[in-house]
């Protein structure tokens, strides 16, 4: 091979062997991606392994020494299939103090698991008013019993305009069966 003196050789140069020149242009750059970057790149993964490690050694400590760990005992927070009675009772004084129009509600029993000391009552609640009161009655339901759990809450309004929504809400109660 010969040097060009020119650049019209170093073009005519190229054309003829471009193929050569393509090729040695893939192996230098193969040659620094095996000697610089990829050696890096696994350094990087080196001390990103060690950081979740640690990451996950503090995770597991922290665990163990939460009080979440310890066993709890749900059924026992619960109250009984007669305080039933005391839930209607306050859903419809809620509804009444934080000014919500309640129009309908149904309960439907839920056959439970064979064999365990849990009840689920279902109940479905239609209400019309606005969201803030909304929100402020199921705060306080929720704080005054703790087996309610709510399911589904669909809000929805006629016009685009209106302040008043329509609320359907269902919930589940959970309870002790009575031995």
């Amino acid at each position: 091979m010969f040097v060009p003196r020119s650049i019209p050789q170093f073009i005519s140069l190229l054309r003829t062997y471009w193929s050569w020149f393509l090729g040695a242009g893939v192996l230098c750059f193969t040659a620094v991606l095996a000697f610089y970057a990829l050696p890096a790149i696994q350094t990087q993964n080196d001390v990103l392994e060690r950081q979740i490690r640690s990451l996950q050694r503090q995770q597991r400590a922290l665990a163990a020494a939460s009080p979440l760990r310890q066993p709890q005992d749900f059924d026992a927070h619960l109250g009984a299939f007669g305080s039933l009675p005391a839930l209607v009772n306050d859903l419809q004084a809620q509804a009444v103090k934080y000014k919500l129009i309640l129009s309908d509600a149904t309960y439907k029993p839920i056959d439970g698991a064979a064999g365990t000391d849990l009840g689920r009552m279902e109940i479905g609640v239609h209400l019309k008013g606005t969201y803030v009161p909304l929100k402020k009655m199921l705060a306080a339901l929720f704080k005054l019993h703790e087996g309610l759990a709510l399911q589904s809450l669909s809000v929805q309004r006629t016009r685009s305009t209106d302040s008043i929504l329509d609320i359907d809400l269902r919930f589940n109660f959970f309870y002790r069966k009575s031995a």
